[in-house]
């Protein structure tokens, strides 16, 4: 059990398989992730991430254009701090 607890802590335990977990013996294997799905699920994060960043700039430069400077700087300052130059966000 301990682990498939560390599978879950690091991603790699998919969330529907932690509700069938529950009536499982033992003595049951549970399905590895493929690689496939692996790889979707970091698309889908890094797709969530920067669906994340553009919402806090649409919303920073709101601010920003209603004279909430302070409000907007920090947005901007969010969004400075979650990118990577080296990463698929670099353009932000």
């Amino acid at each position: 059990m301990g682990y498939i607890f560390l599978l879950f802590l690091l991603g790699l335990f998919p969330t529907h398989a932690q509700e069938t977990m529950e009536g499982m013996g033992k003595e049951e294997a549970v399905r590895p992730m493929t690689t496939d799905e692996m790889t979707q699920r970091e698309i889908d994060r890094r797709k969530e991430g920067t669906l994340r960043l553009t919402e806090n700039l649409d919303l920073a430069e709101k601010l920003y254009l209603a004279g909430e400077w302070e409000k907007a700087e920090a947005k901007f300052r969010l969004v400075m701090s979650q990118t990577d130059p080296q990463a698929n966000t670099a353009g932000f």
